[in-house]
């Protein structure tokens, strides 16, 4: 009775044995043979080191992140006066940063009730698309997620933004015209 019980508390789901084999195992195989390889040609200490380094990137492989989070932000769109939109409207360059490390801009314009942005420049989305109000300074852009914080001086004027997108850093881009 006590061992069944004791049995029940302490199973091993199936996917943990699968991710176990198919991770750890590989990893002291290889660690083993590299520690081998290691204390053969130098000192046993040396051997220890390399195995306990390849096991202990085996186990990372459990916890490590698989892709970026998906963003759990509804957006909501508003209808946005044209004043307030003309406001963003023009040329904006990007700062190099971790990013954008190449040179890049983008072009903001607005037909009838519609905002649009176009970047040029390399490792930038090509194309034209149409970026949405959610206020009078955030806009949010549907094909990829990425938001467009416009940043305004007194006179309600755009003299850039901040590109924000889920899982890389804040990237700002100052306006040129």
């Amino acid at each position: 009775m006590a061992s069944a019980s004791l049995a029940a508390h302490m199973s091993i789901s199936l996917f943990h044995i699968l991710v176990f084999s198919q991770v750890l195992a590989p990893a002291l195989f290889v660690g083993t043979i590299v520690g081998e390889i290691a204390a053969f040609r130098e000192s046993r200490f040396s051997g220890d080191v390399a195995m306990a380094l390849f096991v202990g990137c085996g186990l990372f492989q459990f916890n490590a992140p698989r892709s970026i989070p998906e963003s759990t932000k509804a957006h909501h769109f508003i209808k946005l006066d044209a004043k307030l939109s003309d406001a963003c409207v023009g040329w904006h360059e990007f700062a190099l940063d971790n990013v954008f490390r190449s040179p890049a801009e983008v072009k903001i314009w607005r037909q009838g009730d519609q905002m649009f942005e176009q970047a040029t420049g390399r490792r930038v989305l090509l194309g034209a698309h149409e970026i949405f109000p959610e206020s009078e300074t955030n806009f949010f852009l549907m094909v990829n997620g990425a938001e467009l914080i416009f940043i305004k001086n007194d006179k309600v004027e755009a003299t850039g933004f901040v590109h924000h997108m889920d899982g890389l850093p804040d990237s700002e881009i100052k306006k040129v015209n």
